[in-house]
């Protein structure tokens, strides 16, 4: 049987190449890591309005005089779905 014999260029770009596809690889799961974050804080954002206005809802007219809002504005506010600001 013959052997396979590279030259050094040979090597050299494939070291390059897979070089690359390492880099690739990194961005690639550098950008999912980003967009698992952007989404674990819109979650976290969501449930954070909808606890602050189930909240909203539990407070009496004093109270919400008290914080300079009036019943139909609290009501107002706390029928907005949680993904809307």
């Amino acid at each position: 049987m013959g052997t396979l014999s590279l030259g050094s260029a040979a090597i050299d770009a494939a070291g390059r190449s897979l070089g690359a596809i390492g880099q690739a690889g990194r961005l690639a799961s550098a950008r999912a890591g980003t967009m698992l974050a952007t989404a674990v804080v819109a979650v976290l954002d969501w449930q954070r309005r909808a606890n602050e206005r189930h909240v909203l809802m539990s407070l009496d007219t004093r109270m919400l005089r008290d914080i300079g809002v009036t019943p139909s504005d609290a009501d107002r506010e706390a029928r907005k779905p949680f993904w809307i600001a």
